[in-house]
């Protein structure tokens, strides 16, 4: 098979896994999906923003999802429209006995309680309109699975078959599948980050390649467009927007060229303004902040007392293996854990993978260890 097939079919096959993870799983039940939602009804109902209260307790059904870019929900609102979907404030039925946080303990995984008669297939309503939702978040996931495989390509030496392993990696890790297959922005924000990446290692060859600006017309717009967006798909996009005129910068120091750095920074920062400035231009005037974490987390972000010492003493290691953990795979509402010996079997095949590359990877022709270095600079944003 050659390797465009061998993509193709890894992406149908991706697609099809996204598309039944969200079909089998009832709605609401990944952590916030339901306050997403209700960001998205109010948009489709009213075609506004919600403003957020001063007070935690006073504000709507979407919560703290409020405060969140409103990009992914902007995208949404017209499935709901045409869905039909009318969830009101008080109309999903709570567990109350639901171990979330605990997955230690089994039964009551659900969050919620679910009437076959309202959720269950044809969709209808809301069910329908929250499923149309995860779709949207399955194709997000699409274009992450493709951007992986070009950037795995493009770093490790050209090589397609790596490229899809790499690729494949990302596309059946649990946790992917579990984030393509939810009503919310994350995996709208990993599409964007992930299509980035790639078309910046595309401007790396060109401008190796002895490029001048007007070479980058067809890589640089689309570059821009993306970084537009990406601030109004969550705050986190701001980072990846540093990042890329990072990036760009330090491309055009190499070159020692101030039109290179212009014909890329500066339409970048002018997207960015243009395309999520007004929403942040918002919150400074509704809010007194730019990001509006103030009202986000109206009693602050950080826990009373803490200290980073501390929590290096204490909590660090618990809080850590916890984010590997749900790296892949933590379900519901941290709920559902994968069996102990999965996690030890992911984390052995990882800390040798890593082994062989330190160990062997001199030995690959056409390994691009710049290229590798800058990647992991991006991992921990």
């Amino acid at each position: 098979m050659s390797a465009r097939w061998a993509l193709v079919a890894l992406l149908g096959d991706y697609l099809l896994a996204a598309l039944a993870f969200g079909a089998v799983i009832p709605v609401f039940e990944q952590p916030d999906e339901h306050t997403h939602y209700y960001f998205a009804q109010h948009v489709a109902q009213t075609g506004e923003l919600p403003v957020q209260a001063a007070e935690q307790d006073a504000r709507g059904p979407w919560e703290q999802e409020g405060s969140q870019p409103p990009l992914y929900y902007l995208l949404a609102a017209p499935l709901l429209r045409l869905a039909g979907g009318d969830l009101a404030d008080d109309g999903l039925w709570y567990n109350d006995q639901n171990t979330m946080g605990t997955p230690a303990l089994v039964g009551n995984e659900n969050r919620f309680i679910h009437d076959p008669a309202r959720e269950g297939w044809p969709w209808r309503g809301y069910a329908l309109a929250a499923h149309l939702g995860r779709l949207l978040s399955s194709l997000f996931g699409l274009i992450t699975v493709l951007s992986v495989f070009l950037v795995a390509r493009r770093v490790l030496g050209g090589r397609a078959w790596l490229g899809i392993a790499a690729a494949a990696l990302v596309a059946f890790n649990p946790q992917f599948l579990a984030v393509s297959s939810t009503f919310g922005n994350d995996a709208l924000i990993i599409a964007l980050s992930s299509a980035a990446l790639a078309l910046l290692l595309v401007v790396w060859d060109q401008l190796e390649a002895g490029a001048e600006p007007a070479d980058l017309a067809k890589t640089v717009p689309l570059l821009t467009v993306i970084m537009g967006l990406a601030p109004l798909a969550k705050i986190s996009g701001l980072t990846l927007l540093a990042f890329t005129v990072g990036t760009l910068a330090w491309l055009s120091w190499r070159r020692r060229s101030w039109t290179i750095l212009a014909a890329t920074v500066g339409p970048v920062l002018l997207a960015a303004a243009l395309l999520a400035g007004w929403w942040y231009l918002r919150n400074l005037r509704l809010y007194g902040d730019l990001l509006g974490f103030s009202r986000m987390h109206p009693g602050g972000t950080l826990r009373e007392g803490f200290t980073w010492l501390s929590w290096l003493r204490t909590e660090a290691f618990g809080e850590l293996k916890g984010v590997w953990l749900s790296s892949w795979g933590l379900f519901g509402w941290f709920t559902i854990l994968l069996p102990a010996w999965v996690y030890a079997a992911i984390t052995t095949l990882c800390a040798g993978a890593l082994a062989a590359l330190a160990l062997w990877g001199r030995r690959l022709r056409d390994l691009d260890r710049g290229r590798l270095a800058w990647l992991a600079l991006w991992a921990p944003w």
